[in-house]
């Protein structure tokens, strides 16, 4: 009897844990994460990028998390009435490595849809959302499980965002 308390406590508290389940797993397990295949322009370029969507309840989830990791963007892109890019560049995504990294967030918040999202480029302008990446596993990861810890409240993002907002209107 004294050994089958312990062992039904260390049994409990180990169903209770949750695992994370990585990148590859929540793709194809969680409904409100795809990758998309989205159209930049770039100085006459047209390019297509994978697009990291989370669809959750505001499109400013993956923004305000690079706000919080990395303080203020570095350009904000107007795409339409509704839409734009906050870019992060020279981003250092990973403690202990010295590659830096392009982050630019993004959302939609319609009636048809709503989702956060960010497109991840390395130093080279290469995809690292693409099929064949090494860090698409680690990335969709960072954001899914970060965005989690993100709160949105009346902040200094939320007063900087809006700022910006009516400046590129």
């Amino acid at each position: 009897m004294k050994k089958t308390i312990p062992s039904i406590l260390v049994l409990l508290i180990l169903s209770c844990a949750t695992l994370k389940q990585s990148g590859k797993e929540l793709l194809k397990n969680n409904k409100n994460i795809e990758i998309a295949k989205v159209l930049t322009l770039n100085n006459n370029d047209s390019l297509y990028f994978n697009e990291l969507r989370l669809h959750l309840s505001s499109a400013l989830y993956t923004k305000k998390y690079m706000f919080k990791k990395f303080g203020h963007w570095d350009e904000a892109i107007k795409i339409n009435e509704y839409e734009n890019y906050l870019v992060w560049k020279k981003c250092r995504l990973f403690e202990g490595k010295e590659e830096f990294y392009t982050v630019a967030a993004s959302g939609v918040e319609s009636r048809k849809e709503m989702y956060s999202s960010v497109i991840v480029q390395n130093k080279d302008n290469i995809d690292l959302l693409a099929e064949n990446s090494k860090l698409k596993d680690t990335l969709i990861s960072m954001f899914y499980y970060g965005t989690k810890k993100t709160t949105l409240s009346k902040d200094k993002f939320y007063n900087e965002y809006w700022k910006m907002r009516k400046s590129i209107e």
